[in-house]
């Protein structure tokens, strides 16, 4: 009924008197951590923006957001003489 961390001891032993096996074990009640999956998605996110950015591919993408200025362009040529 408590919340905290606590440390369980299991022992079994034959009814024969024979060898007996303990188990002792770390167990949390009443709440959860986050544990390593933080670091192992920041790790994940690394490696995959590296392989971006090694392939080329964030260099094609930047260039294909790049705003292109519009251009006038004037083409004159020479005018009918007849």
């Amino acid at each position: 009924a408590e919340e905290g961390e606590f440390i369980g001891v299991v022992t079994a032993a034959p009814d024969t008197g024979e060898r007996r096996h303990i188990a002792v074990f770390p167990f949390e009640v009443g709440y959860t951590r986050l544990g390593y999956w933080p670091l192992i998605i920041l790790v994940v996110l690394i490696a995959q923006i590296q392989y971006l950015f090694m392939s080329g591919r964030i260099a094609q993408w930047r260039a294909a957001r790049r705003i292109r200025k519009p251009e006038l362009n004037i083409i004159s040529g020479a005018a009918d003489e007849s």
